[in-house]
Protein backbone atom coordinates (compact mmCIF):
# COMPACT_ATOMS: atom_id res chain seq x y z
CA UNK A 1 0.00 0.00 0.00
CA UNK A 2 1.21 3.54 -0.99
CA UNK A 3 0.58 6.91 0.57
CA UNK A 4 -0.03 9.45 -1.89
CA UNK A 5 0.66 13.11 -1.41
CA UNK A 6 -0.48 16.44 -2.26
CA UNK A 7 1.20 19.57 -2.85
CA UNK A 8 2.00 19.76 0.81
CA UNK A 9 3.31 16.10 1.16
CA UNK A 10 0.68 15.15 3.35
CA UNK A 11 -1.07 11.75 3.35
CA UNK A 12 -4.28 12.49 1.50
CA UNK A 13 -5.07 8.93 0.01
CA UNK A 14 -3.55 5.24 -0.35
CA UNK A 15 -3.17 3.41 -3.48
CA UNK A 16 -3.39 -0.16 -3.30
CA UNK A 17 -4.02 -2.93 -5.72
CA UNK A 18 -5.35 -0.36 -8.03
CA UNK A 19 -8.04 1.21 -5.31
CA UNK A 20 -7.81 4.69 -4.31
CA UNK A 21 -8.59 4.32 -0.83
CA UNK A 22 -9.10 7.19 1.87
CA UNK A 23 -6.63 8.34 4.02
CA UNK A 24 -8.63 6.83 6.83
CA UNK A 25 -7.81 3.51 5.24
CA UNK A 26 -11.97 2.94 5.52
CA UNK A 27 -13.49 3.63 1.64
CA UNK A 28 -12.72 2.91 -1.87
CA UNK A 29 -12.64 6.46 -3.70
CA UNK A 30 -12.09 5.73 -6.96
CA UNK A 31 -10.10 2.91 -9.17
CA UNK A 32 -7.47 2.66 -11.55
CA UNK A 33 -8.24 0.77 -14.79
CA UNK A 34 -5.33 1.01 -17.68
CA UNK A 35 -4.27 4.68 -16.05
CA UNK A 36 -7.86 6.17 -16.32
CA UNK A 37 -8.99 7.21 -12.69
CA UNK A 38 -12.42 6.22 -11.97
CA UNK A 39 -14.88 7.50 -9.55
CA UNK A 40 -18.56 7.22 -8.59
CA UNK A 41 -18.98 8.86 -12.29
CA UNK A 42 -19.43 6.91 -15.39
CA UNK A 43 -16.31 8.39 -17.11
CA UNK A 44 -12.46 9.14 -16.53
CA UNK A 45 -11.63 11.76 -14.40
CA UNK A 46 -8.45 11.83 -14.89
CA UNK A 47 -5.34 9.54 -15.55
CA UNK A 48 -2.22 7.52 -13.52
CA UNK A 49 1.29 7.47 -15.31
CA UNK A 50 5.00 8.11 -13.64
CA UNK A 51 3.37 7.60 -10.53
CA UNK A 52 1.40 10.52 -10.32
CA UNK A 53 -2.27 11.37 -10.63
CA UNK A 54 -3.55 13.45 -13.15
CA UNK A 55 -6.68 16.22 -14.08
CA UNK A 56 -8.54 15.92 -17.28
CA UNK A 57 -5.95 19.67 -17.95
CA UNK A 58 -2.54 17.55 -17.16
CA UNK A 59 -2.43 18.91 -13.66
CA UNK A 60 -1.14 17.21 -10.86
CA UNK A 61 -3.30 15.85 -8.24
CA UNK A 62 -1.33 13.84 -6.57
CA UNK A 63 1.72 11.57 -6.27
CA UNK A 64 2.69 8.25 -4.84
CA UNK A 65 5.40 8.13 -1.92
CA UNK A 66 7.16 4.67 -2.95
CA UNK A 67 9.44 5.45 -0.09
CA UNK A 68 6.89 4.86 2.76
CA UNK A 69 5.36 1.68 1.72
CA UNK A 70 2.69 0.91 4.01
CA UNK A 71 2.95 -3.69 4.54
CA UNK A 72 0.37 -5.25 2.49
CA UNK A 73 -3.10 -5.32 4.41
CA UNK A 74 -5.42 -7.46 4.81
CA UNK A 75 -8.23 -5.95 2.32
CA UNK A 76 -12.01 -6.27 4.27
CA UNK A 77 -14.37 -7.40 2.23
CA UNK A 78 -16.28 -4.18 1.85
CA UNK A 79 -13.15 -2.42 -0.54
CA UNK A 80 -13.82 -4.86 -3.20
CA UNK A 81 -17.52 -4.40 -3.17
CA UNK A 82 -17.26 -0.91 -3.03
CA UNK A 83 -14.23 -0.68 -6.27
CA UNK A 84 -16.86 -3.24 -8.08
CA UNK A 85 -19.72 -0.96 -7.92
CA UNK A 86 -17.52 2.09 -9.00
CA UNK A 87 -16.50 -0.53 -11.94
CA UNK A 88 -20.21 -1.62 -12.91
CA UNK A 89 -21.21 2.60 -12.86
CA UNK A 90 -18.61 2.90 -15.50
CA UNK A 91 -20.53 3.57 -19.53
CA UNK A 92 -18.11 5.88 -20.91
CA UNK A 93 -14.46 3.85 -21.57
CA UNK A 94 -13.19 6.42 -23.83
CA UNK A 95 -9.69 7.39 -23.39
CA UNK A 96 -8.09 10.99 -24.00
CA UNK A 97 -5.05 12.25 -24.11
CA UNK A 98 -3.56 14.31 -21.51
CA UNK A 99 0.14 17.03 -22.21
CA UNK A 100 1.96 16.87 -18.47
CA UNK A 101 2.11 19.83 -16.75
CA UNK A 102 4.30 20.85 -13.58
CA UNK A 103 1.86 22.65 -11.96
CA UNK A 104 -0.84 21.28 -9.72
CA UNK A 105 -4.39 21.08 -9.55
CA UNK A 106 -6.67 23.02 -7.28
CA UNK A 107 -7.33 20.04 -6.41
CA UNK A 108 -5.91 16.59 -5.10
CA UNK A 109 -7.36 13.14 -6.22
CA UNK A 110 -8.97 12.88 -2.53
CA UNK A 111 -10.90 15.81 -3.05
CA UNK A 112 -11.87 15.00 -6.70
CA UNK A 113 -13.44 11.59 -5.61
CA UNK A 114 -15.05 12.35 -2.60
CA UNK A 115 -16.79 14.83 -4.33
CA UNK A 116 -18.00 12.26 -6.70
CA UNK A 117 -19.31 10.00 -3.74
CA UNK A 118 -21.31 12.95 -2.22
CA UNK A 119 -22.37 13.40 -5.95
CA UNK A 120 -25.07 10.37 -5.58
Amino acid sequence: MYPILDANNQVIAYYYKNMIIDANLENVYGIILGNCIFGNKNAAVGKYFNHQFWDKDGKIMGTVNHQNVLKDIETPPHFEAQAWSLVMNIKDHQDFWITERKTWSSKNVAEVLSELLVAI
